[in-house]
């Protein structure tokens, strides 16, 4: 009887288990991104960087549905930060997080009161930029994209 039942377990697992999780994976070609920001007033604090790729994640102003963010202390004029991702589309958008509290802080209206930078370097005071605006095709390894930071 207890024999039945462990071979029907084992049977049922097996069939819940999806077949990728059953063969080793083979690891995804990744390309390295180097990022470099420029522009610092006050050498103190933390860039918040957050990487998207659709349209979509990045109108939603919200750093949690992004494709990745990374913090990186400031202590110098100047930051870079290297990552390992998959060939694609791409903005990143760097906020400098002077005070450390880890958000970009905004004034009444919204608009960030922390000096900000995109990918191309887009300079539009009057709205957040979009996807299509500060978006770049990584394919090959070494890729560098400057970003200058800008208080609106």
């Amino acid at each position: 009887m207890i024999h039945t039942l462990l071979l029907y377990c084992f049977w049922f697992l097996n069939i819940l288990l999806p077949a990728e999780t059953q063969r080793k994976r083979t690891p995804k070609h990744t390309r390295t991104l180097h990022i470099s920001v420029q522009t610092f007033e006050q050498k103190k604090g933390n860039l918040l960087i957050t990487v998207y790729n659709s349209a979509h994640t990045m109108a939603q102003d919200d750093a949690k549905k992004a494709f990745a963010t990374y913090v990186v202390p400031v202590s110098a004029s100047v930051a870079t930060l290297d990552i390992e991702i998959e060939p694609g589309t791409y903005a990143v958008l760097v906020a400098h997080d002077v005070n450390g509290n880890k958000k970009v802080d905004k004034n009444w209206l919204g608009v960030p009161i922390e000096p900000i930078g995109v990918s191309n370097n887009l300079k539009s005071k009057l709205r957040r930029p979009t996807f299509a605006e500060s978006a770049f095709n990584l394919q090959q390894s070494g890729l560098c994209i400057p970003i200058i930071l800008e208080k609106y």
